[in-house]
């Protein structure tokens, strides 16, 4: 299950999540367009936030009823408020790891920058599978290992704590998938470096994301000398557009078998 204090942090992000979601909406987009011609009939949405993207997804689908599901019930009132949602969204408050739906029940489960949150990608991609009906796809993308290695290594020259996530390799994913009984269509990993003024700017795009929680670390202040030194380690990385910040990016499309194949 998500670590509650990864929930709190989404839910205080929902107001400024969509302003500061650069690389998340630029993936999602990314993502939508690796997606089936085929139109699905009934369609998930797994950690939608404010739904940022609803727009194109109903253009590309526009006879499909949409689930979006999140955690955060802060991120759905900022979805339901932004005029996101209509007869043909519903807005389901859950965790992408116990999911409140039958079995063989959506035609499509679509997720971007939410899954990398789950405890076990073993359990949430089978999850996934297990509501999807025979012939279904799954779309993924979300940020694998080695994401923001310029952080990590700048705090790992300040103090021997845990200040970024570990995050799965994109070979651990495709392994879910296949344990899960899905077929591969498409399995890539991107690089994607974006610049920063400074230290607090990297800082400021984590926290008005929700993405600056450790999970299953204690909360606490850091002492103004350690991130004095974290400070100093990143500047020394600075190029000329700015302070670079590296994520690895996974998309991973696989589909569930058809009846008539199993």
């Amino acid at each position: 299950m998500l670590d509650a204090s990864v929930q709190r942090a989404f839910s205080l992000a929902a107001h400024s999540y969509d302003a500061a979601a650069g690389i998340q909406q630029a993936s999602a987009r990314a993502l939508l367009a690796m997606l089936p011609e085929t139109a699905p009939r009934r369609a998930l949405d797994i950690g939608c936030g404010t739904l940022p993207l609803i727009r194109p997804l109903r253009a590309a689908f526009d006879t499909c009823h949409w689930l979006a599901l999140d955690v955060s019930t802060a991120m759905l009132a900022e979805a339901r408020d932004r005029g996101r949602c209509d007869e043909q969204v519903s807005l389901v408050c859950a965790d992408a790891e116990a999911l409140p739906l039958a079995s063989a029940s959506v035609d499509l489960v679509y997720s971007s920058f939410a899954l990398q949150w789950a405890a076990s990608p073993e359990r949430a991609v089978a999850e996934a599978a297990r509501v999807m009906t025979p012939g279904a796809t799954l779309a993924l993308c979300l940020p694998l290992a080695g994401s923001l290695a310029e952080l990590r290594d700048s705090w790992a020259q300040a103090d021997a704590g845990e200040h970024v996530n570990a995050l799965a390799p994109l070979t651990r994913w495709q392994q879910a998938l296949a344990s899960a009984g899905l077929g591969m269509d498409v399995s890539q990993q991107v690089q994607v470096v974006e610049y920063y003024d400074d230290v607090r700017a990297v800082a400021t795009m984590l926290r008005t994301t929700g993405a600056h929680v450790v999970r299953g670390r204690a909360g606490g202040l850091v002492s103004p000398r350690r991130f004095a030194h974290m400070q100093a380690a990143y500047e020394r990385r600075r190029q000329p557009r700015g302070l670079p910040l590296t994520w690895q990016v996974g998309y991973l499309v696989a589909h569930k078998p058809a009846a008539d194949s199993l």
